[in-house]
């Protein structure tokens, strides 16, 4: 089995993605980032959270040809599930874990990251300062891949704020959904292993850490920019589960 642990950017998507990965090997499975080094898949598992980008069907196969040959692994995507992976899901050569956050506070944690990893941290002081105006009308088409993912009826979905909130139910969530038998004491080593008050600067940065605050747009945001959501994307925001206000 692959795990596919998607993701809304700026969604805690590299948080779960770590906290799976270690579930998995806990589990007896593979940890993805030895599997990148033995087999040369450095153009595939890019980055430090092995984010396979494109889940088109010519990597897919590339890396089931090395899952039979390992143990289960997790790998990353922000991208919607193709025809193909929804086939191999079926076929259970594959489980999917998708997480996603209110678009307010995606805006707010998508400006934060440029300034905060990318100009600063990074030394990309060329990048521009996002704003809301850059920002805003990007949504919908992470709205659109949160469709397809909703649509996926073998996926399992998990909202940041859940997670955030309670994280052992959520971590027992994932971990039924994927079969692992893994116990709650070693869920609660995991989550412990990446509280955000035990890292150091590095962690948090390759677990893209900036504020994680939920509901933080209703101190941060304008009257008029909350209005723009309501007005523009109201609908979204409800089917999602989130309040309009």
């Amino acid at each position: 089995m692959i795990v596919i642990s998607a993701g809304m950017p700026k969604s805690g998507s590299g948080y779960i993605f770590n906290l799976m990965n270690d579930l998995v090997i806990a589990s007896g499975g593979s940890d993805v980032r030895t599997i990148k080094d033995k087999y040369h898949l450095e153009n595939t598992l890019r980055h430090y959270n092995c984010n396979v980008g494109d889940l088109r069907p010519v990597t897919m196969l590339k890396l089931l040809a090395v899952r039979f040959r390992e143990k289960p692994f997790v790998i990353k995507t922000h991208r919607q599930p193709r025809a193909f992976v929804k086939f191999l899901m079926r076929l259970g050569l594959i489980r999917s874990v998708y997480i996603y956050r209110d678009l307010r506070d995606v805006l707010l944690s998508s400006i934060d990251h440029r300034d905060n990893i990318d100009r600063k941290e990074h030394g990309r002081s060329d990048l521009k300062q996002l704003g809301f105006d850059d920002v805003f009308p990007t949504l919908p088409s992470l709205f659109a891949v949160w469709e397809k993912w909703k649509r996926c009826e073998n996926a399992l979905l998990i909202k940041y704020e859940d997670l955030v909130n309670e994280p052992v139910v959520q971590m027992r969530r994932i971990a039924d959904h994927l079969k692992l038998a893994v116990g709650d004491e070693e869920i609660r080593r995991i989550i412990q292993k990446y509280d955000r008050n035990s890292l150091d600067a590095s962690s948090k940065s390759h677990l893209h850490f900036n504020k994680g605050v939920a509901a933080r747009y209703r101190e941060e945001l304008s009257e008029t920019q909350r209005r723009l959501f309501q007005e523009q994307l109201g609908n979204m925001l409800a089917e999602m589960g989130y309040p309009v206000e």
